[in-house]
């Protein structure tokens, strides 16, 4: 609640104490440069008449003080929004004229007559200047004339810090001068008490404003006033030049009394977090809204033609805006459109979001993106939607004369994200420009995106919405655009009739963030190619959102894929789940279309393989991959129908008959192991192979330095062989190293003697004799391997190096176990029954192996004895003879 009366300063004392903000500005009014010496020395001089009036008639109005109040403590608090300076004054007089009262004996003004928070230092200052001790020790230097600025500072309360603060010096220059100003006029004892009674006659119109937060408040209300922080002067000018821009176009709604009334509350509440200091924050303030205006200025240059008139760089600094804004202080009124159009896209902006000023991911953005720093739009991106939601906001109120709200926000949001915009190749402003001015139209991004398909007119659309996207740069734009629009616009039709949320899709869009498409779902309900989407059926898009959302978003996407390969091997004809045999047979089917007879074969995995890219296409998608994933929808749909008609569990019993008991198939669906789904599949000579990516990668170098394996990896791994590492890898109770790496001795990346295991898969010897068991697909090789560097007269490596080779075909695998100290095969047909075959004794290789460490380790360590024996004996030519001949007949 506001109040105004008519107050003296003893009346403001005897209600209140007095606090000065911390984000004020310092106490000037003493300080020594002529501006200011004059506003002292006439503002002293009024009071002074005041004082030597005789019959306490002369009245000094020092204009209006106002502020906010508040109790804190059982203490009432005035906090001065205006009159800071003007107070200072009057409690130094008052001070001073209760210093040099002779007669009185005591203080007789309040402890806590003023502090400042302007400082740590100015506030100990004037806690100081009114204690006891202080007010004793003026008391004798004024009576003995000792006056001066070396005795106050060199006594040992006056803190030495105190020296570099403006408002402690400006303090003490005004004692000062109202000392020079009693000595001249040598005043008898009666006039200080005549004085102090005559300072009921300064007044002034005191508006005191009530709050429970007042200390915020004021400052803020005098952050709006005076522009914040150290930067004041400059900030200031900018403001005053861009007022007077203002002015000369009768630009009625004025950014910088916006600003000033309503926008910096916006950047206060921003930062005002953690308990920061009201100077941290002013100084935050003033710098955001420079690069505020920095930022608009130069998209401005990115977007619009006109800029270029005002011939401007692009603006990287506060002094360049500075200057430029300083340059139009007489600028040519053929940039008034320039101007217009500036002023109004600033207050469209910060007046969209201070209506926001609850949505807190709105202000994430603008802050922590946009005014993060100045950006350099060469290289920037707009992943994160900021420059493209600061246009929203402007055209949005420019052509629907309302503020856009949070709602419409999030639908336009929601809608960019569909469309791919935060992953366009390349952000061209002229094209963001164009499109967002184009969406902002309508009511909301959604009224862009409807039509009426009763005109048979979704392929006119879909042309005129790319076309705005890509006015200015094509190339810019995803490869499935056309595709991303038709999407939204059928999307958009069903949210209409069916009265949804405009992000009803958004949890099956989400499941692939980077695409976001639901296209697929759309295809199943007969909805994408449809000439007239009122005419498709809302009940069936249900089932297939429903099934999509309990099965595959929910659950692990291997359920997607054995879904896929039972629809793939369902005979529809007969109703029925293929036999066994024609799924294995049919496990060797590819894609294929006929052109001039002869086959093409648009995809070399099984026709069962479901890879999630099917789910989406391109705008100009070739006939024949259009043509496939065509196909794999089909069946994928087929897959969803299983479900939705409750065949699927059906179907999936009558894979566990004892028919299928050998079929890959069966496997595939009652194990939980993608790679049966993912590797190829392939049947021959009446058994099943699997052929897997790790071997693939392998093949080419295995095959160079063993060409007989040509025979053995190309028809891939014995699918049961497979099967059987897969369940003897995730067993809990019994650890099983499988597929080593090569040895870590030697790799490509350190090559110290030779070439020698870099192209090979090695098992290290020393894993093997320290597992239970080590079982490989196709070869067994193991390897003992270590080298050893010294220099004698050259260079020295001493490498070792011990193998076992161990060979088999594609349906076997090599076992090493050692608890039986056996080396083993295992012999796989169309089941995962086995046969056990014994082709060697590890327990001997192991005992050769271990022999032969033993005897290299002599010999070395018989080297090494010689070569320090030579170290300490440098002149025995025959034992450096003894050394060479030692290396050339054991090592070279």
């Amino acid at each position: 609640m506001e109040k105004q009366e008519k107050k003296s300063l003893f009346t403001l004392i005897n209600d209140y104490s007095i606090c000065i903000p911390a984000i004020q500005r310092e106490y000037v009014q003493g300080y020594d440069e002529e501006e200011i010496n004059i506003v002292r020395n006439n503002f002293i001089n009024d009071i002074f008449k005041v004082f030597q009036s005789e019959n306490n008639d002369e009245y000094l109005n020092i204009n209006s003080i106002y502020g906010y109040i508040q109790e804190e403590k059982n203490e009432k608090i005035f906090f001065p929004v205006d009159g800071q300076q003007r107070l200072t004054t009057l409690c130094l007089i008052y001070w001073f004229l209760s210093v040099m009262e002779e007669d009185k004996e005591n203080i007789d003004f309040p402890k806590n007559l003023l502090s400042y928070e302007i400082r740590n230092s100015a506030e100990r200052f004037f806690k100081q200047l009114f204690s006891l001790q202080t007010y004793t020790y003026f008391r004798g230097l004024f009576s003995n004339k000792k006056f001066s600025f070396d005795e106050i500072i060199s006594q040992e309360w006056f803190e030495n810090e105190w020296l570099n603060d403006k408002t402690v010096i400006s303090a003490i220059n005004v004692i000062s001068e109202l000392y020079n100003r009693i000595l001249k006029k040598n005043f008898d004892k009666s006039f200080y008490s005549k004085a102090k009674d005559n300072l009921f006659n300064i007044v002034f119109d005191l508006i005191l404003i009530d709050s429970n937060d007042a200390r915020k408040k004021s400052c803020l209300e005098y952050a709006k006033i005076n522009a914040r922080g150290k930067k004041l002067e400059l900030f200031e000018n900018i403001k005053s030049i861009l007022n007077l821009i203002e002015e000369i176009n009768n630009i009625s709604n004025s950014f910088v009394y916006n600003y000033d009334s309503k926008y910096i509350d916006l950047f206060y509440n921003y930062f005002n977090k953690n308990d920061k200091d009201l100077e941290i924050i002013t100084k935050e303030i003033n710098d955001k809204t420079i690069i505020m205006l920095i930022n608009i200025l130069n998209l401005f240059k990115e977007i619009y033609n006109c800029i270029d008139e005002l011939k401007i760089d692009e603006l990287k600094s506060e002094l360049n805006l500075f200057l430029f804004i300083k340059s139009q202080s007489d600028y040519d009124t053929s940039n008034n459109e320039f101007w217009i159009e500036y002023i109004s896209f600033l207050n469209n902006v910060l007046e969209s979001l201070y209506e926001m000023d609850l949505c807190e991911n709105e202000m994430k953005l603008f802050f922590a993106e946009f005014l993060e720093g100045i950006i350099d739009f060469k290289e920037y991106k707009d992943s994160k939607k900021v420059i493209c939601r600061i246009l929203y906001y402007n055209y949005y109120k420019k052509y629907n004369g309302v503020l856009i709200s949070e709602e419409m926000i999030n639908k336009f949001d929601y809608v960019l994200n569909n469309l791919g915009y935060n992953i366009w190749k390349k952000h061209n402003f002229k094209n963001i420009n164009y499109f967002i001015e184009q969406i902002s139209k309508y009511e909301d991004i959604f009224k862009y995106f409807s039509i009426d398909f009763n005109d048979n007119q979704i392929e006119t659309r879909i042309e005129q919405i790319k076309n705005d996207i890509c006015k200015f740069d094509e190339n810019s734009i995803l490869d499935d655009i056309k595709v991303r629009i038709k999407e939204q616009i059928i999307k958009t039709e069903i949210i209409n009739q069916n009265n949804l949320n405009y992000d009803y899709f958004n949890k099956w869009e989400s499941v692939f963030e980077d695409k976001r498409s639901i296209y697929y779902l759309l295809y199943f309900s007969n909805i994408w190619d449809s000439k007239n989407v009122k005419d498709y059926n809302f009940e069936l898009l249900k089932k297939y959102l429903d099934v999509a959302e309990v099965h595959f978003i929910r659950t692990n996407h291997i359920d997607l894929k054995k879904l896929f390969a039972i629809a793939t091997y369902y005979d529809e004809s007969k109703g029925e789940l293929s036999k066994s045999n024609i799924i294995n047979q049919n496990a060797n089917s590819r894609y294929v279309i006929y052109n001039s007879g002869y086959p093409i074969f648009l995809e070399l995995e099984n026709l069962h393989n479901w890879e999630d890219e099917y789910y989406f296409i391109s705008d100009n998608l070739d006939n024949e991959k259009s043509e496939l994933i065509r196909y794999k929808l089909n069946k994928l749909k087929l897959g969803y129908d299983f479900i939705i008609e409750d065949k699927f569990d059906d179907l999936k019993n009558t894979l566990k008959n004892d028919e299928y008991s050998n079929c890959w198939l069966r496997h595939a669906v009652f194990n939980n192991y993608p790679e049966l789904l993912d590797n190829k599949i392939s049947f021959e000579n009446e058994k099943l192979y699997i052929h897997l990516y790790i071997l693939e990668e392998e093949k080419k170098r295995q095959l160079e330095k063993h060409p007989r394996l040509y025979e053995i990896l190309d028809g891939g791994l014995n699918f049961f062989a497979y099967l059987y590492l897969l369940e003897q890898e995730n067993k809990k109770d019994e650890k099983i190293d499988i597929f080593k790496f090569k040895s870590d001795v030697f790799n490509l990346k350190n090559k110290k003697v030779k070439y020698t295991s870099d192209e090979d898969t090695y098992l290290k010897f020393n894993l093997c004799v320290n597992n239970k068991k080590i079982i490989n697909p196709f070869e067994l090789k193991i390897i003992w391997e270590n080298e050893e560097e010294i220099y004698f007269t050259n260079r020295y490596f001493f490498y070792f190096k011990y193998t076992l080779n161990l060979y088999c075909d594609k349906d076997t695998l090599i076992m090493v176990d050692d608890c039986e100290n056996k080396i083993i095969k295992l012999i796989f047909n169309m089941s995962l029954n086995c046969i056990r075959k014994e082709i060697g004794d590890f327990k001997t290789f192991k005992d050769e192996i271990e022999k032969l460490i033993y005897d290299e380790k002599q010999i070395y360590s018989s080297f090494e004895n010689k070569y320090y024996y030579y170290l300490n004996n440098n002149e025995d030519k025959i034992l450096f003879k003894q050394i060479e001949d030692f290396i050339k007949d054991n090592y070279i």
